[in-house]
Parts: C-alpha cells; sequence; structure tokens
C-alpha cells in the first residue's frame, strides 16, 4: 500500500521551518500519523486520548510522585520505586532546591494517602469486625 502525505511547513520564531504532515482523512495539520485501519489518520480522527485523559487520578498522582523521585535519584530504575521513599540529596544539587522537592514529595504523598484513605476503609470495613475497625480508628493519646 503507498498514500503520498502532503507535508506543510511552519515557520519557527527565530528562523527556520518546522515540517507538518496533512492528515489525508481530516486535512488537518499534525505532527505524527497512526495507522488506524488501513489508513495513516491523525490522533484526532482515531479518537485516541492521552495517557492523562484516561488515567485515575491515583495513578496520576503516583506518577507525579515518580517523576520527582527520579530528579533526586536519576540512576535507579523509576519501577523500583516504592511511592513513600524520599531519596537523598543527590551531589551537586543545591540544598533549598532539594528542600522545596522534599516537600512538594510530602503533599503529593498526603494528598495521594488521603485519596486512598476512603476506599481502603470501606475495604476494610467489609473484611474487619466492628470492634477490630472502632479500635483501629481510635485516635491514640
Amino acid at each position: 500500500m503507498r498514500l503520498s502525505v502532503p507535508v506543510d511547513r511552519l515557520k519557527c520564531h527565530f528562523g527556520g521551518t518546522r515540517p507538518l504532515l496533512r492528515c489525508p482523512r481530516c486535512d488537518g495539520q499534525c505532527r505524527k500519523l497512526y495507522l488506524y485501519g488501513a489508513w495513516f489518520v491523525c490522533r484526532l480522527c482515531t479518537r485516541a486520548r492521552h495517557w492523562t485523559q484516561t488515567a485515575s487520578p491515583d495513578a496520576r498522582m503516583a506518577y507525579r510522585i515518580r517523576r520527582l523521585q527520579a530528579r533526586l535519584a536519576p540512576d535507579v530504575d523509576v519501577h523500583d520505586y516504592v511511592l513513600d521513599w524520599v531519596p537523598d540529596r543527590p551531589r551537586g544539587m543545591r540544598r533549598a532546591t532539594y528542600r522545596r522537592i522534599v516537600e512538594r514529595l510530602e503533599r503529593l504523598h498526603d494528598k495521594h494517602d488521603a485519596y486512598l484513605e476512603p476506599g481502603l476503609l470501606r475495604s476494610m470495613a467489609r473484611f474487619m469486625s466492628d470492634d477490630l475497625l472502632d479500635e483501629l480508628l481510635k485516635e491514640p493519646n
């Protein structure tokens, strides 16, 4: 199968041009074309959504936490992170920057925990006796 796709040139602010493809279906400009059925079309024609539009709030918060952790520990694999882990300050990073990132991490941890807490309590209520649940929810003196 052969498909010819027109390429437009968009002028950039500081000189030069940027190539843009024309979608064969809607005739709109885009940077990428996707194979959809037997055609190459733009993302809008496939009705594809961005990851953040379909992810749960929990997944988005976990992603933001892992991204901040990656700034503090770039050599560690992102999938090995534990969400409430705060890496040590990397060599060469200013203390104020490190403190700011750690504070942001703590706020995200609190927000993440607050989001998960009601669902966790509902799950616990399903499987635990009322006496044990009341004892767990009691605030320490």
